[in-house]
């Protein structure tokens, strides 16, 4: 069975492409949840200290 290395190629070439967007989408929110998980715990401790 001979595949077609072109196909192979734009296989390959999509699969990267739709797990690049995956894990940069996934980064993105987890980054948005750090961050304001971060703002909610300063603001805790600055209410505490007060």
């Amino acid at each position: 069975m001979k595949t077609n290395t072109k196909v192979g190629f734009y296989g390959r070439f999509f699969m990267f492409l739709i797990i690049g967007m995956l894990t940069a989408t996934t980064l993105m929110t987890f980054d948005l949840i750090t961050f304001y998980f971060f703002k909610y715990l300063i603001f805790i401790i600055k209410g505490a200290n007060s």
